[in-house]
């Protein structure tokens, strides 16, 4: 049995802008960087710090409180932890959120300093979860079956009159992408 190709660009095509969409949707991004980015926080607090999704720790430095941007101070492994702590435990692991600075630790975060801490790190998820890769499965098929009815869902009636309705996002999707989205505080 030959295999059909013909549609496969189509298809990648619709498959990345689902995956971008639901990136927007749930404000952040399911897959992993390929290598460690540098990014900069400011922290609210002294002892922990929202860094958003990562999965590892390459360096993190901290500046003075004078904000001069030298980043004098180099962390070691044991000068902070991250959390969620059990974020390996759960049936589909999750990413690391914040940094919390070690009991043992010899630093703690410059409060309110506009890009006190440099962060390199691994960002992103360490795998795609199931619920995603699902619910992209679902909207990607939905997108690619609107190239047949591109005015979305259409029917002839009885008297041969035409009536056009484009249908709401698909409530499937929204409930899988629902326990993803990042709130806002």
């Amino acid at each position: 049995m030959a295999a059909d190709t013909k549609s496969d660009t189509t298809l990648e095509g619709v498959i990345t802008a689902v995956s971008r969409a639901i990136d927007l949707q749930c404000s952040r991004y399911f897959y992993k960087s390929t290598a460690a980015e540098t990014r900069y926080f400011s922290a609210n607090e002294v002892y922990r710090v929202r860094v958003g999704d990562i999965v590892s720790v390459t360096t993190l430095y901290t500046d003075t409180m004078a904000g001069d941007r030298t980043y004098p101070y180099t962390w070691s492994s044991t000068d902070f932890d991250l959390s969620p702590y059990d974020s390996t435990l759960f049936s589909e692991p999750q990413p690391y959120n914040w940094i919390e600075c070690s009991p043992q630790g010899q630093y703690v975060f410059p409060v309110r300093v506009a890009k006190g801490i440099k962060l390199t790190a691994v960002y992103g998820w360490s795998a795609v979860p199931a619920a995603i890769t699902e619910a992209c499965l679902l909207w990607s098929e939905r997108f690619f079956k609107r190239y047949k009815t591109p005015l979305g869902v259409s029917a002839m009636t009885a008297l041969g009159e035409m009536s056009v309705k484009v249908p709401p996002p698909d409530p499937d999707v929204s409930m899988l992408l629902n326990n993803y989205r990042v709130i806002s505080i």
